[in-house]
């Protein structure tokens, strides 16, 4: 009996072992899974599975750094499923993790897990929690020196103002931006900032005012070609430009604004082009955007309630993937105190 429970006592031992092949093949999934969310490749093939086993490896055998990794990369798999409340625990746990007052710290990749929770936070309509993300991220900016990554994380507080309704707030932090990037010779950075300055001034009818801000961003932030179009992810602008031309009775100019907004501004396209055509008087063409407008509204009011419903279905698997979670832990835990037991029991 004592010599089989030794063998047992064996088998445990050699099974909670590493071995360097397991190291290897952990390290390259990481490194896959790296390389994937930096070239913006969805990690939504079935990755998270190993790399929640890579983040019970390298809790158990690896340093901070490398927690910090596997939880944060984690986390980017559950993102890129639309699982946002998995997502977040896992950026957590990737906090948890890190080690802050070692010199080694990597406080940039502790850097990038507060910008996804702020980006989530932003996603859920969470404007102080995304602001006490957005704290920690600039922190740790100034920490590394990187004063270009701590004004442009300062530039990026118009996202929770903007949720708060915050005007003042959002035209506040713009000019400190600017100011900013103009004390440390960020020129073209400081001229990129004006979008939702402009906006403003537009909406309140201050077209001088914008039409200045508008030839300075147009012509020095870097953010267009040589035929006027505006670098992707940005392109909300043109309609700004539609705007702007559409208050100057500019309705040539405005309707060619409108028509340059990519598919995925389709309502803010239909709601320009209609307001076009009302002041054009082309009764055919107010009854085509119209109902285009309207047919988009009822489309992303209907993709709401489903996202909604996916939120709450997440929130539910996700529930039930932590207590699987804690019951293996649990599980893990008693058979780690029954090695301990066995080992004092029968060691010789």
């Amino acid at each position: 009996m004592k010599n089989l429970v030794l063998v047992f006592v064996l088998f445990l031992t050699l099974v909670c072992c590493t071995s360097e092949a397991d190291r290897n093949r952990m390290d390259a999934l990481l490194d896959r899974a790296d390389s994937m969310n930096r070239t913006y490749i969805p990690m939504t093939d079935g990755i998270d599975s190993l790399l929640l086993e890579a983040t019970r490896y390298y809790d158990r055998h690896g340093d901070a750094n490398q927690q910090v990794r596997a939880h944060y990369l984690l986390g980017c798999a559950y993102r890129d499923m639309g699982e946002a409340p998995a997502a977040l625990q896992s950026y957590q746990n990737a906090v948890d993790h890190a080690d802050t007052m070692s010199s080694d710290c990597d406080y940039r990749r502790l850097m990038s897990v507060y910008g996804q929770m702020a980006e989530l936070f932003h996603a859920q309509n969470l404007p102080s929690d995304e602001f006490a993300q957005k704290e920690k991220y600039g922190k740790y900016a100034l920490l590394i020196g990187d004063t270009l990554l701590y004004i442009r994380n300062l530039e990026l507080y118009v996202k929770p103002y903007f949720l708060m309704g915050d005007t003042m707030g959002m035209l506040k932090v713009v000019q400190q931006a600017h100011d900013l990037y103009l004390s440390h010779g960020f020129t073209r950075e400081a001229s990129g900032v004006y979008g939702p300055v402009i906006d403003y001034y537009i909406s309140k009818g201050q077209l001088d005012e914008a039409r200045k801000l508008m030839k300075e961003y147009e012509e020095q932030s870097g953010l267009f070609d040589a035929d006027g179009n505006i670098v992707p992810s940005r392109e909300i602008y043109y309609y700004i430009q539609g705007s702007y031309y559409l208050m100057r009775n500019d309705l040539p100019n405005a309707e060619r604004c409108f028509r340059k907004l990519p598919a995925n501004y389709q309502k803010d396209a239909y709601k320009g082009l209609l307001s076009v055509f009302r002041l054009k008087g082309d009764f055919d063409s107010i009854a085509k955007y119209a109902y285009l407008y309207e047919t988009t509204l009822d489309t992303l009011h209907n993709q709401m309630r489903t996202d909604v419903v996916h939120q709450m279905s997440s929130m539910y698997n996700y529930q039930r993937f932590q207590l699987k979670a804690e019951k293996e832990e649990r599980a893990a835990e008693r058979t780690k105190v029954a090695i301990i037991f066995i080992r004092k029991r029968y060691t010789c």
